[in-house]
């Protein structure tokens, strides 16, 4: 095609050209772009892959539990003297659970503490140990033993006072999330005398925190008497005849970090008290 001098016409030939260029462009940043999105794909699968999974619902030691709400329905263990009925779950551990439990002879309502046989180092069979030797003080401030066994080599449990809400989750329904100045007081005076029979006992319990103190109900006219819970950590440092056992080289950490003492070093555990009841308020 010939184009007059200053016209504004193109040719065929150069037209044609250009638009199998400009074709050619669009196609390559589409496929790049297409290029673009597998990657985006690839990698956000690679990414999903790589996410830990979600721990399943069901834990290693379940098969284990009494099966109290399922359709089974197991809500009854039997120990070599009682038969208990399970009523609810108190709560749930690594290891094991608390249930509200009710004996079925007098009705009564009691904690039951369950353990998986599978534990390598049974924490129950200790903590059952201590409320034995526990009771010769008869303090106010130790939940009663009444009960221990187990059911078809599966579970390990303990029966024992049923206890109401711990310190640390009662703090978090006042209306400031917090004790009051008398509150505080009362329950530094009740925990104080706890650990006081304790020690009288020859027990250390290694694990003080909020959480392991409750009240108890006011079912039982117990709501203003403060319990110490959980001796699974516990120690004991004298033996019949008061009669100190001689101190350990060496000793691993034993109890929270949050709650530990540095004063703990210099055999000052009274410092740590103060510590959680300086978190209460």
């Amino acid at each position: 095609m010939n184009v007059e001098p200053g016209s504004k016409g193109v040719p065929d030939n150069i037209t044609t050209s250009k638009l199998a260029k400009k074709a050619a462009v669009v196609v390559e940043v589409k496929e790049k772009e297409k290029e673009k999105e597998k990657e985006k794909e690839k990698g956000a699968d690679d990414r999903e892959k790589l996410k830990p999974k979600a721990p399943s619902k069901q834990k290693p030691q379940d098969k284990d539990m009494p099966r109290w709400n399922q359709k089974e329905k197991e809500d009854r263990i039997q120990s070599v003297k009682e038969y208990y009925q399970i009523t609810g779950e108190l709560g749930q551990g690594s290891f094991g659970a608390v249930y509200a439990v009710t004996r079925r002879s007098d009705k009564q309502h009691l904690a039951m503490k369950v353990e998986s046989v599978n534990v390598k180092k049974s924490m129950l069979a200790h903590e059952a140990e201590v409320l034995l030797s526990l009771s010769v003080v008869k303090s106010a401030h130790f939940v009663i033993l009444y009960d221990k066994g187990s059911v078809e080599n599966r579970f390990l449990f303990l029966v024992q006072t049923l206890v109401g809400i711990n310190l640390w989750d009662l703090r978090t329904r006042m209306p400031e999330k917090r004790y009051t100045l008398a509150a505080t007081l009362r329950i530094a005076e009740q925990t104080l005398a706890g650990l006081a029979d304790m020690h009288r006992a020859g027990f250390l319990h290694r694990d003080i925190k909020p959480p392991n103190f409750a009240i108890g109900r006011a079912e039982d006219n117990t709501l203003h008497t403060v319990y110490i819970l959980d001796f699974g950590l516990c120690r004991r440092i004298a033996r019949k005849g008061s009669d100190l056992r001689m101190p350990r080289k060496e000793c691993g950490f034993r109890g929270t970090t949050r709650y530990a003492s540095l004063a703990a070093h210099d055999g000052v555990s009274v410092l740590l008290v103060g510590a959680n009841l300086a978190e209460l308020r």
